[in-house]
């Protein structure tokens, strides 16, 4: 009698360490991808920077530097525009993972439990 409890009570703790496994891999993947991301951004800010400074430098009318300026701009614009793109692409992976690792954990909740099937049924 105490066998089958104990089995079920062993299944239901090693599912749990393994959901918080998935839960942590993903975050790490995340969290990895931001940073990176976070990286690419402040390289274009470096770049950017010394590049301006040098052609700023060597500029030698008025509106050399507007032109300069203006490009600065246009690039540095196109690089966050890309920068954006990718963190709200990296965003959406995320929240299908996350979405993903729920369904799972449901679906394992309910194999323990069948009263969530009952409630999921009539929801």
């Amino acid at each position: 009698m105490q066998n089958p409890f104990m089995n079920q009570w062993s299944d239901m703790n090693k599912k749990a360490i393994a959901s918080m496994q998935k839960w942590a891999d993903i975050s790490n993947g995340m969290m990895k991808q931001l940073v990176e991301q976070q990286m690419d951004v402040v390289n274009s800010y470096v770049e950017s920077g010394s590049k301006q400074a040098r052609v700023l430098s060597e500029a030698k009318r008025v509106q050399d530097v507007v032109l300069a300026q203006g490009r600065f701009a246009q690039e540095l614009n196109q690089k966050m525009l890309h920068n954006a793109r990718v963190s709200f692409e990296m965003m959406v992976d995320s929240k299908k993972q996350y979405g993903n690792w729920l369904e799972d954990n449901m679906k394992d909740a309910q194999e323990i439990n069948p009263w969530l099937k009952a409630v999921q049924v009539s929801a």
